[in-house]
């Protein structure tokens, strides 16, 4: 498998376009891209990560898709936000870089020559503008690869969980991160995602065509559940204290007498 390196050196003008290869049994079509010039190792695939540990990381938007009736349901589609300028930056010229190979080689790609308009209208990009501007970030979808028994064409992703930080200190002059291994469901809506994408290059079916991002390995924040009274929606009210501790006040009257608080009999 390819190593992986950062986004931002990733050179995108550099990346090689293999022949176009056709399926026999479907039809459909594909093209190797490599970071490498003139080849085809997977070694070569172009493969990076989306961001560092020091970078706002993105989040997983709606949490992990399920199959559409019919779909492959050993990949599940995981939107991610782009929650930075450079890395918005970087997925449009990766579209751009992928749409001007295909325009340049449109009669061997599409068996005619099309106008860069009409090719641009069959492109699946890989960024995604927000689908609510001002509230949410612009996407990119990456796949995730379900382990399967019986196919063992696809190496599945490996999804870990991050259960301890510890910043560089005299104990850990690197820093500490203590995770654990986890499953694609227990991903949620709203976690902080860190990952590994690779792809093989471009695919085109009947329907048009794109390059598909496969998530080889994920590092995942989870929310912190909310406990005790920080629970309760309590309307704009500030959370009262145990017996004996301090007064507090409440949103828009006065302090809180030692005793408005209930005794342990009051509690049935």
């Amino acid at each position: 498998m390819a190593s992986s390196t950062y986004y931002k050196d990733v050179e995108i003008g550099n990346l090689y376009y293999g022949p176009v290869r056709t399926n026999k049994d479907t039809g459909s079509k594909n093209v190797y891209v490599s970071t490498k010039q003139g080849s085809s190792d997977r070694n070569d695939n172009l493969c990076f990560q989306l961001s560092k540990m020091q970078d706002p990381l993105p989040r997983a938007v709606f949490g992990v898709e399920t199959p559409m009736a019919g779909g492959d349901e050993f990949k599940r589609g995981l939107c991610l936000s782009l929650e930075t300028q450079e890395l918005e930056s970087f997925f449009k010229a990766l579209d751009e870089r992928n749409l001007d190979e295909v325009s340049r080689r449109s009669e061997e790609f599409f068996g005619k020559q099309l106008s860069r308009e009409t090719i641009e209208e069959k492109y699946s990009g890989i960024y995604r503008p927000s689908p609510k501007p001002g509230e949410l970030a612009p996407l990119v979808k990456v796949k995730i690869i379900v382990e399967d028994p019986a196919r063992r064409t696809m190496t599945p992703t490996c999804i870990y969980e991050v259960k301890e930080v510890i910043d560089p200190c005299p104990e850990y002059p690197n820093g500490y991160i203590d995770y654990e291994p986890c499953d694609y469901a227990s991903i949620q809506k709203g976690n902080r995602i860190l990952a590994i994408v690779t792809t093989s290059g471009l695919w085109k079916s009947a329907a048009g065509f794109g390059m598909s991002l496969i998530a080889t390995q994920i590092l995942v924040w989870k929310n912190a559940a909310k406990r005790g009274m920080d629970a309760f929606d309590l309307g704009g009210y500030s959370v009262g204290t145990f017996r004996g501790q301090p007064r507090q006040k409440v949103s828009g009257g006065d302090f809180m007498k030692e005793d408005d608080f209930m005794d342990d009999d009051d509690c049935v």
